[in-house]
């Protein structure tokens, strides 16, 4: 919304929960939250286009129409609470939808925020079956079209249409040049007609088609609706992350592979945590620390294990004297029981002094 019609601002709550765009606990969410900036836009466009007419101080109404005004009502409810609220002037406001169904539930929607028949009259017809402004405003409020017989009704200030689908757009600016309204707003939606009109443009013979020389032609309607929905750079994104994401499965994909392949070849060729039938061949049914003694063999041809025999090994020979056993068993033990023998030691002799 404008800036005084922003969530925080007082009052402006309950408006944004009526209109559907608010949750229960007070946030936006991402599907109405475009829907909010739409109707933000098109707030401050109008108070653009009519700031003239709203920057003066006068008890006379502000007349605006809603075409295509929906079940929702959003424009219609957000131009009687800125009347009321923002802008400080009473205001006439006609709401037009062709569906009665509609038009009910936008009336529902009114009467919860307080909007009588005397600010906010609905009618039900379409855009092109609205009869002249004159007879549209008097039948719509009716006591104020009698006070102003004398001098004539006023032109309104503003047509506006939020989502004008197919032919009601040029309805709606047909309407608005014919009441003389001082300002039109419109929001375009779908073009099904236009589109259909193009695509029997393009399937009628040169001599017999109408003169529609400003539209190129089209092959079909669903070649119109691709080429004018189509977004260059959202493909561009779409088919990046695509391959991104592609090469990124494919590098977990390849690096899972090889590791299931390491680990079977590894199980078939060490047994894994099972012996094997064939561990006589390859000798473990030996000593464990064979595999790694010094003087085994691997041969990839036969990928076996070829160990020496204790038997053949003949000891080298010695250099010197022969170590005595004391030596040899404190060479085989390590520092600390070395350093305790010591203490013990010297422990001794310091008894044997006393």
């Amino acid at each position: 919304m404008c800036c005084a019609t922003a969530p925080e601002k007082p009052g402006c709550a309950p408006l944004l929960r009526v209109l559907g765009l608010l949750n229960a606990d007070a946030t936006l969410s991402p599907d109405k939250l475009k829907k909010y900036r739409q109707l933000n836009a098109m707030c401050q466009a109008i108070e653009h286009a009519v700031g003239g007419a709203l920057r003066q101080r006068s008890d006379r109404p502000l007349l605006f129409v809603d075409l295509c005004s929906g079940s929702s009502s959003h424009l219609a409810l957000l131009l009687a609470f800125s009347a009321r609220f923002r802008w400080e002037r009473p205001a006439h406001i006609l709401a037009v939808d062709a569906d009665a169904t509609r038009v009910v539930a936008a009336k529902q929607r009114a009467s919860l925020l307080g909007f009588r028949s005397e600010t906010l009259h609905y009618i039900t017809s379409r855009v092109a079956s609205l009869d002249a402004w004159e007879k549209v405003y008097a039948a719509g409020f009716p006591a104020a079209a009698a006070a102003a017989t004398g001098r004539g009704v006023r032109p309104p200030h503003g047509v506006f249409a939020l989502h004008a689908c197919d032919t009601a757009t040029d309805e709606a600016i047909a309407f608005a040049v014919r009441s003389r309204a001082r300002a039109l707003l419109i929001a375009p939606c779908c073009d099904a007609f236009v589109v259909m009109a193009q695509a029997r443009r393009s399937l009628t013979p040169s001599l017999s088609r109408p003169c529609f020389r400003s539209v190129p032609p089209r092959a079909d309607a669903s070649a119109v609706v691709a080429a004018e929905s189509l977004d260059t750079a959202v493909v561009t994104d779409t088919l990046l992350d695509v391959f991104v994401y592609s090469l990124l499965l494919g590098v977990v994909a390849l690096t899972v592979y090889s590791l299931v392949v390491t680990l079977q070849k590894s199980n078939e060729e060490y047994g894994g945590w099972t012996p094997r039938d064939d561990e006589e061949v390859l000798g473990a049914a030996r000593n464990p620390e064979q595999r790694l003694q010094s003087g085994a063999r691997y041969d990839p041809v036969t990928e076996q294990w070829t160990y020496p025999d204790p038997a053949a090994v003949k000891p080298s020979a010695k250099v010197g004297r022969a170590p005595s056993a004391a030596a040899a068993d404190e060479e085989a033990s390590n520092r600390y029981e070395r350093r305790m023998r010591k203490k013990q030691k010297a422990a001794e002799k310091a008894r044997k002094r006393r």
